[in-house]
C-alpha cells in the first residue's frame, strides 16, 4: 500500500486499485479537497489581519474622494453630499420602534441608510391601514412637523400654513429640492408606506442637524391621501400639489386605485386655491394619457401653456429630483407630464 504524501490518512490509506476507475478517482479528489477545506477556512477566520487591513483601508480613504463620489450622484442634494463626506458627530439613538429594526445608532447629522428601510414598491391604497388620522385640519399638530415655525406654548394665529403637498413622496427627493427653492414655504410629503415615511423623517432630521436654519420648512406624514386629504388641509389652502410617478395599476379592475381620477380631482380642487398648480409626471404612456384626460375633463382645471411650463423652475425637478425620475433618465426612458391650473367657476 503506497502512502501518498500530503493527503489525510483516510484518503491516502485507500488501495491503489481504487484509482483505476475515473469515478473513484474523482471521489478521492473531492474527499481530499473536503478534508483540507475546513482547516483553510479556520485559518482565514482566525486571521485578524485581513479584517484589520480592510478597516484600515476604509479609514484611510480621503474625505475629499468620498465627497467627490457623493457629488457625482444625482440623487443627492449638495448638503447631503457634504453629509456623506463629513466626520462623526454625537450619537443619536433611534427609538425601539424605528423602521430599521430599532436600536440602530446614527450620528447626528448622518443620513439614514436605505437598507434599514426596505419596503414594497407598491401598496394598496384601498386597504385599511392603522395610523392616526386627524378629525379636521385644526387637529393637525404642526409643531411636531415644523418646530421652528410653531414653537411650543405659543399661539399659531399668525403662523403660516402648508402650501405644497407631495402626494406619494417616496424617499423625499422632491421635498429636499423644493426646500431650498422655496425656503419660506411650508410643504409636506404624504406617503402610505410606513418604512419609507420613517426614512424621510430621518433624512429631514439629518439635514436640519447639519444645516442649521435650512430644511425646517419640509416634513412628512404617513397617511392615505386618497382617503384623508380633507382631514389635513382647509379649503383653498394649497398652491401646489405633486403626483410624481404614481403607481400605474395596469389592470382595468385596479384603475380605481389610481391617485388621479375624476372623483379624487374633486377633493384636490377643494383643497387647492384658485390659480394653484397640479403637477403630474409618469413614464407609463397609458397612465400619462389617463391623468391628462381626467384633468382635461374636470371643469375646475385647465392646461397651462407650454411657454409658462418652460419658465417654471419647479418643472425641472419633476424628472430630476426623485429616484424614479433619475432611473428613467439613466435608462433613456420617456416621461409624460400633465400640468394644470386650478380655475374658478361662477357658482363657486
Amino acid at each position: 500500500m503506497a502512502q501518498t504524501t500530503g493527503l489525510p490518512s483516510r484518503v491516502a490509506a485507500q488501495p491503489s486499485s481504487l484509482a483505476s476507475s475515473p469515478k473513484r478517482a474523482a471521489r478521492l479528489a473531492r474527499a481530499a479537497r473536503a478534508a483540507f477545506r475546513p482547516r483553510h477556512r479556520r485559518r482565514l477566520v482566525s486571521s485578524s489581519g485581513t479584517r484589520a487591513a480592510a478597516a484600515s483601508r476604509s479609514r484611510e480613504t480621503p474625505p475629499l474622494s468620498r465627497l467627490a463620489e457623493a457629488c457625482l450622484s444625482p440623487s443627492l442634494s449638495p448638503d447631503e453630499a457634504v453629509l456623506i463626506a463629513g466626520g462623526d458627530g454625537p450619537a443619536m439613538t433611534r427609538g425601539g420602534d424605528g423602521a430599521n429594526g430599532g436600536g440602530q445608532k446614527q450620528g447626528a447629522g448622518k443620513l439614514p441608510r436605505k437598507r434599514f428601510y426596505r419596503a414594497r414598491a407598491h401598496s394598496n391604497p384601498l386597504s385599511d391601514s392603522h395610523f392616526p388620522i386627524p378629525i379636521s385640519p385644526d387637529e393637525v399638530d404642526l409643531s411636531q412637523h415644523y418646530p421652528r415655525y410653531f414653537p411650543a406654548g405659543e399661539g399659531d394665529a399668525a403662523a403660516p400654513r402648508i402650501r405644497f403637498a407631495d402626494v406619494g413622496c417616496g424617499f423625499g427627493g422632491l421635498l429636499v429640492g423644493l426646500s431650498t427653492l422655496f425656503p419660506d414655504t411650508l410643504m409636506i410629503g404624504m406617503e402610505l408606506r410606513d418604512k419609507v415615511t420613517e426614512y424621510v423623517k430621518e433624512r429631514i432630521l439629518a439635514l436640519r442637524a447639519s444645516n442649521p436654519g435650512k430644511y425646517d420648512n419640509i416634513s412628512v406624514v404617513r397617511t392615505n391621501s386618497m382617503k384623508y386629504i380633507p382631514n389635513y388641509f382647509r379649503k383653498a389652502q394649497l398652491s401646489k400639489m405633486f403626483f410624481l410617478f404614481p403607481d400605474p395599476h395596469f389592470k382595468e379592475k385596479n384603475h380605481r386605485r389610481r391617485v388621479i381620477s375624476m372623483q379624487l380631482l374633486d377633493e384636490y380642487a377643494y383643497v387647492m386655491e384658485v390659480g394653484g398648480i397640479i403637477y403630474t409626471i409618469t413614464d407609463v404612456e397609458e397612465l400619462g394619457e389617463w391623468m391628462r384626460s381626467c384633468l382635461e375633463k374636470h371643469p375646475l382645471f385647465e392646461a397651462i401653456p407650454e411657454e409658462e411650463i418652460k419658465a417654471d423652475p419647479v418643472v425641472k425637478l419633476l424628472s430630476t429630483a426623485t429616484e424614479e425620475g433619475q432611473k428613467v433618465a439613466r435608462n433613456g426612458g420617456q416621461t409624460f407630464q400633465a400640468i394644470f391650473r386650478r380655475i374658478s367657476l361662477q357658482e363657486e
